[in-house]
């Protein structure tokens, strides 16, 4: 902890001599970020258990993601704005073996999680009639314009 520490404090030095934030800032930014991320420690949220917490805090996250999206902190590489996923953060520079194995943990996080292959298809078929249902929609609309 103790070298943690004093890398942070370390990096913090130059950044304030080069008028870039201070030890404060930081500080205060992990603050903000442990209360905006814990709202079952330090709000009025309840979970009911550890999966409901990290489910929250997948969507805090994605939501945190969007939001630097809107200030222009997150762009594609064709400088078209990027869209937030729960999945993001996931290296695509691992091994396709962890890499599958990061984005399944994330995945049963939020509730993409079976006991066997038949709630898989399950699912499958629950958005595929989501996405018939919107593009029948998006259809008809097309329709009413011509």
């Amino acid at each position: 902890m103790g070298d943690l520490l004093l890398q942070i404090v370390f990096h913090s030095q130059i950044a304030r001599e080069e008028g870039r934030f201070t030890v404060s800032e930081v500080i205060r930014e992990i603050h903000d970020k442990m209360i905006r991320r814990h709202p079952h420690v330090f709000g009025t949220t309840r979970a009911k258990d550890s999966t409901e917490v990290l489910r929250n805090w997948e969507q805090i996250k994605a939501a945190e993601r969007r939001a630097g999206e809107k200030q222009g902190n997150s762009k594609a590489d064709d400088d078209i704005p990027k869209e937030a996923s729960l999945l993001d953060g996931v290296s695509r520079a691992l091994p396709a073996t962890l890499e599958g194995f990061q984005l399944t943990r994330k995945a049963s996080r939020i509730g993409f999680d079976w006991e066997d292959a038949g709630g898989v298809f399950e699912k499958m078929r629950e958005e595929t009639e989501e996405l018939k249902k919107a593009l029948g929609n998006q259809d008809h609309r097309r329709s009413k314009r011509n």
